[in-house]
């Protein structure tokens, strides 16, 4: 018996920890490829394609820090790196679960965050763990704070 679990929203994309299929079968061709699609699916789902260079790649989600838009461009921001990205950022804050939007122009990943400075009144500064500061804008501030009440952050 092999399981796993996929779940769907009503839009037909597929989110976790919602739908658990169990598949019980014995020895079928059709059945084996089926998972293997599935599998492959849950693994592109948590990816982006991003270009470097000349080169198309497939990047983790958990592995990105940032979405970033300067004016008519689109980057992912690892750790090590600065991909470009055709995604729009509204596509993009939709698409993956734990990324938040905290400006016009930045994504975040809520994973990578190290802190949230609030010392100054009115202003939230974004501290990640690549070692770079990004600003909350003003309109963003009161989602940001209700995104960590509703996760006890």
């Amino acid at each position: 018996m092999k399981s796993f679990n996929i779940t769907t929203k009503q839009n037909n994309e597929i989110e976790s920890d919602n739908l658990n299929i169990i598949i019980e079968y014995k020895n079928s061709d059709e059945i084996d490829d089926l998972i293997k699609y599935l599998q492959d699916y849950e693994i592109q789902k948590n990816t982006i394609i991003a270009k470097d260079q000349n080169n198309l790649i497939q990047i983790n989600c958990n592995d990105i820090v940032a979405f970033v838009s300067n004016k008519k461009e689109n980057f992912c921001r690892t750790k090590n790196k600065t991909y470009k990205v055709k995604s729009k950022l509204y596509e993009i804050e939709t698409m993956y679960n734990g990324f938040i939007r905290i400006s016009k122009c930045c994504i975040i990943n809520i994973n990578h965050v190290l802190e949230f400075d609030i010392g100054t009144v009115g202003k939230v500064i974004v501290k990640l763990d690549d070692g770079t500061c990004e600003s909350v804008s003003r309109r963003k501030i009161h989602s940001v704070m209700k995104y960590l009440d509703e996760r006890c952050i």
